[in-house]
């Protein structure tokens, strides 16, 4: 299973994430470490990953990420 959230991005997020993410560009213009997100075009990491996310003029991503359903 899995989730999605909007992200709302105004100079940088960044973080390390435990487990494997998949980026998406809904609005506006940003970078990951210099490479441009691509509005609507899919960016995965790998677990472990650091990802800093870069913008001057505000961002928002669409971030999807597996949801634990063993609790």
């Amino acid at each position: 299973q899995e989730g999605v959230a909007p992200l709302f991005i105004h100079l940088m997020y960044t973080r390390q994430f435990s487990f494997p993410l998949l980026i998406v560009a809904a609005q506006g213009q940003g970078e990951v470490f210099g490479t441009e997100l691509v509005r609507n075009k899919k960016f995965t990491f790998k677990a472990g990953s650091n990802v800093a996310i870069f913008t001057w003029h505000g961002c928002t991503v669409e971030i999807s990420f597996p949801i634990c359903t063993d609790l």
